[in-house]
Order: structure tokens, then sequence, then C-alpha cells
């Protein structure tokens, strides 16, 4: 199985409806009929109400209206006339999706009531329950003065921002009589001006953009040419969820995204399956549990966590066969071979009668397939053959060239194994919260044991912490890794190693229930939290950082633990080195 081919089974599971907006979708009569080029002053009944509404004298010309026209001017016009949408191109549409058993949901939307906020407001929403929509460009009729797509965007982004909630997967497709090449300009030029700060992916060859939490593909509805050089993008209405589909394929393609869309995919499955465990009769017994804990509640942790379980159950069962993950990693081994391999082995490492090629071919066997007992490179290294021992030595340098290299993601991974990502509004001091000290520009882990970060009264509490040290400052001796990204984006690696007498810090803050961060005034995107010193004026700053999980955060606690108990004996000298061996 190909990486593609999984990511395709992977799309078709999770995309489940659409929604289709278009004036022009039930035989309305036609707005968009003028051509690209034409600037007439002639302007029907409707054209000049949506006109006046906006401030635009009916004597006006509507290339006044026109945000930036004279790029077009020496063009040719296209003279073709825009049809009305007939029963049977929304019909083809409609059928296409049903074939791939994806609803698609119908909007007509009124011009005039994107005069009006709530009329905006009301397609952002319906936009943001459907996987994917659908849209025409020309949503204001001729206006051109104000864009309705680009504005729609932004309502999407300025929703992400003020929600801080984890985005949907949005998938715009604008489908349009107009020039492609036309309105890729407009609508980025759009963009850029009302989302300056916005960072926007643009790729003209494939009619494609991306912003932070949208992608949008142009297609065009009729089959007339584009400028010279660019390919029109010509899609049949019977065709277009096809076309969709693969190009939902080509933006999520890889072997981690689309283990999560089947993932997605299967929570949303077994919806019915993870609520019947949890039927109104449990109530009572939650109520029940609740009244026996009253002093210490722990009641809307506990009912999280179970309904997590079952989640967790649900995911557990979502698992790739080895013989398909191994024939994708195969696949990725290719890339690796072709740009990362050479030069990594030379023909004086190889104290055995084995070619320069038969290395590669074997290192690249660990990345496509399990290795069997005899072919497992530590084993070999153990067998004090110096020559196997510096092929081992030459692959651990292939995976840190390859860690290094474009290929790889520097610092992602860890971060996925040992950080929780925090989904829920707002940040709060707990056990596993790894800090950053304004004043001294260093890094701790808080030690706070669990139950003891919640349900905190209105009073002064010491919380522990232990500094953590850059991996590039430590020096030899055991030690547990942290790879953070701090607020401007750099990866850091961190160590928890050291002494307590050293590493161990105590702050005292102010909670009510809990230790919360604020945002700060200064950078929105950051959380600060002042240590509770009623004394000082120079109150030391904290910023969040990240969160361990839970496990990750007990391992750390054990280790610090360990160092309370440390006992130092005369032993045995002979016997300790023998141990050593």
């Amino acid at each position: 199985m190909t990486i593609r081919e999984y990511t395709e089974r992977a799309v078709r599971k999770y995309l489940r409806t659409v929604l289709f907006v278009d004036d022009q979708l039930f035989g309305s009569t036609p707005t968009d009929s003028l051509s690209d080029n034409d600037d007439s002053s002639v302007l029907s009944p409707l054209e000049n109400t949506l006109n006046q509404d906006n401030g635009v004298e009916q004597g006006e010309s509507q290339a006044d209206t026109h945000v930036d026209d004279s790029r077009h001017e020496q063009e040719e016009p296209e003279n073709i006339q825009e049809e009305t949408e007939s029963d049977s191109f929304t019909q083809h549409v409609i059928d296409g999706f049903v074939k791939q058993g994806i609803v698609c949901g119908l909007y007509q939307p009124d011009p005039s009531d994107f005069a009006r906020e709530d009329g905006l407001n009301q397609m952002r929403t319906l936009c943001e329950q459907a996987d994917v929509f659908i849209l025409d460009w020309k949503l204001e009729n001729n206006n051109s003065k104000s864009f309705v797509v680009p504005r729609l965007l932004a309502q999407l982004l300025k929703n992400d921002e003020q929600g801080e909630a984890p985005r949907p997967i949005r998938f715009c497709a604008i489908y349009t009589h107009r020039r492609l090449s036309r309105v890729y300009e407009d609508l980025l030029g759009a963009i850029h001006k009302d989302m300056p700060l916005k960072h926007i992916e643009d790729d003209e060859s494939q009619w494609l953009i991306r912003l932070e939490g949208v992608t949008i593909r142009l297609y065009r509805k009729n089959d007339y040419a584009e400028d010279e050089g660019q390919t029109r993008h010509f899609v049949a209405p019977s065709d277009l969820a096809e076309t969709i589909i693969q190009d939902f394929v080509d933006e999520y393609k890889g072997i981690m995204l689309a283990t999560a869309l089947c993932g997605i995919a299967a929570v949303r499955d077994n919806a019915k399956r993870i609520l019947d465990k949890f039927p109104p009769a449990l109530d009572f017994a939650l109520m029940v549990q609740g009244g026996l804990t009253a002093k210490n509640p722990t009641v809307p942790e506990d009912l999280k966590d179970l309904i997590a379980d079952e989640i967790h159950s649900v995911l557990s069962g979502e698992r790739l066969v080895d013989d398909e993950l191994f024939s994708m990693f195969s696949e990725k081994a290719r890339e690796v071979e072709s740009s990362v391999l050479e030069g990594v082995f030379e023909p004086s490492d190889l104290e055995v009668n084995k070619t320069t090629e038969d290395i590669k071919s074997y290192c690249c066997s660990l990345f496509k397939r399990p290795f069997s007992p005899d072919e497992n490179p530590i084993k070999a290294c153990k067998q004090k053959d110096k020559g196997y021992k510096k092929i081992f030595e030459k692959i651990q340098n292939l995976v840190i060239k390859l860690s290094e290299s474009d290929l790889c993601l520097l610092g992602a991974l860890p971060r996925l194994f040992c950080l929780r990502t925090v989904y829920e509004q707002g940040r709060s001091l707990k056990a596993g919260t790894v800090v950053r000290n304004l004043s001294d520009n260093k890094f701790y882990l808080c030690l706070m044991p669990p139950c003891d970060c919640v349900r905190l009264g209105k009073k002064p509490t010491r919380f522990p912490f232990w500094e953590l040290i850059p991996l590039k400052n430590m020096g030899r001796g055991h030690a547990h890794g942290i790879v953070v990204q701090d607020g401007n984006g750099a990866v850091i690696s961190l160590c928890l190693t050291g002494k307590i007498r050293k590493q161990m810090r105590f702050w005292e803050f102010l909670p009510d229930g809990e230790v919360a961060f604020q945002k700060d005034t200064q950078k929105d995107s950051r959380y600060i939290l002042e240590e509770n010193l009623t004394d000082s004026s120079e109150k030391t700053r904290f910023e969040w950082i990240a969160e361990l999980k839970p496990l990750h955060a007990q391992r750390m606690a054990e280790y610090v633990s360990r160092q309370f108990s440390r006992v130092g004996l005369a032993e045995s000298e002979w016997l300790r080195l023998q141990m050593d061996r």
C-alpha cells in the first residue's frame, strides 16, 4: 500500500458533509452574466439596489466600484455570457457527492443579506459545520466593491482566535464561471489587504491558497481558455466531488495525517456506542458518587476521564497492519536513500566483506520492514565484531543526519510523545507545567502533586519547581529529556537532572481554585503568571511554555523523589567493578 492510497482511504472515511453555496442554485435571474472585462454602466435593478445599499449612486460606473481593475484594462474581453445554474447542473453536483457517500447541502443566500453582519455570520456558521464548503466567487452580484469570500474567510479565522478552540478541517472550493487568473489575483490581494498579519501560502500553478485554518482551491465551471500558460482547471459538475476528494488527499497526504483522519472518523462512527456507555440511569450513581466525595469533589475530572477512556478504546481498534505500515515506510525510505544516505559510509569504514551499496541497502531495510533477530544491529554490536560495530555507529550517524535534514521536523515528534496539547481556554499551574522565569530566562518544571494543584483556597500557596538544564549544557550523568517550543517558535531541548540543593526552587502564588496564568497585554499569544509577594515591587514573572503528559510528569517526579533517598555506602571495589563490566 502506498501513502497516497492509505490517505485516500482515510479521506473517504472522514468526509461526510459538503455545503454548496451559490446565489444561482435555483434558477434565479443571472447576476454574474457580464464578462470579466465588461465595465458597462448599465446595471440591473437588483444591482442598483445593492449599490445604493453600499453608498453607490446609480450614475456611477461599475468600474468605480472595482478593486483596482486597471491591471486588466489591456486584456481582450472574453465576451462570454454566464448562464444561470440549471436544475440539472445542481443535480449533477449533488449526484457526484451522493455516489461518494457524502451528504451535500445547498444554500442560496439572498445577496442583500451580505450588507448585514448577521447575514455573513450565518453563512460563517454553516461553513464551520461542513467538512468542505463550495462557494461561487461572485456571491454579491456584480458589486465587486465588497468581496464576500475574503470577508467570510476573515470571519472564520477571527472566530478561531477569539474562541482559542482547535480548528476544524476547512477545505474551501471556489467554483466559478470567472477566469481563474482574475479570481486568484483578486482573492489573494483582498486577503493580503484584510489579513496583513496572517501567514499565507499560495501556488498559482495549482490554483491553491492556504491560510492558517483554511485551504482554498479554485475550479472553473466552463471549459474556456485561461490566460496564456495557465491551466484552465475546468471541472464538470459530475466530476466535482471526485476532484475535491483527490485534492483533499493531496492536502493531507502522510502516514500520521491519514492515521489521525482515520481516528477522528472512527470516533465519529462510534458515537452511538460511546453514548450507550453513559445512559441517563447512571446520572443517579454519579450523583451519589459526588455526594460521597463532597469534601474532595473529583466528579468533573472523573467524568471526563471516563469519556476519554472510551474514546481511547475506539482509537486502539484503529490499527495499521504491519505490512501496510512498513510498505509505506519503504516508500519513505526511497526518499532517504536518494537524499541522505549518500556520503554516510566510506569504503574505509567497511572492515567486513560488504560493499558500500550492501550497507546502504541494509540500513534502508531498517526503515522498510521489521528486521529479524539475526539482522538486529544491536545484537551484531554485542558480537564483538569490530566491523559490525562500526556499521552500527554509522547507522547512528545516519539517524542523526536524517533528523537534521529537511525530511525530518526536528523536535516535533519528541514533543508529541511527551507534551500534552492544551485545547481548553486558559492555562493553569499544575504538575508537569514547564515555565520560563522571565527574570533569569531559565526553565523550570512544576513538581506540585496533582491533587494539590486544584481546589485551592484564596490564600498564598507555595509550589515546588525543578530547574531544567539545556541539553547543550548538560554534563555526564543520568537525565530525562524534554523538548519544548518557546513563544518565538524556537525548539529547545531540556534535561531534568542534577541534585536537590542546586535544582530545587519554591515560589508562592495566590490561587483562586487554581493558579491561573493571564494573557500578556503586550503579546496576546503569551500567558504570564506573577509571584505573590506583597512586600516587594519586583515580582518574579513566569511564562507558560508547555505541559507534560501525566505519565511523563510522574516519571519526572519519581526521579526527584529518588534524589531524596540517595544512599552512599562503602562496598567492595572489586565487586563494583565486576558489576560495571
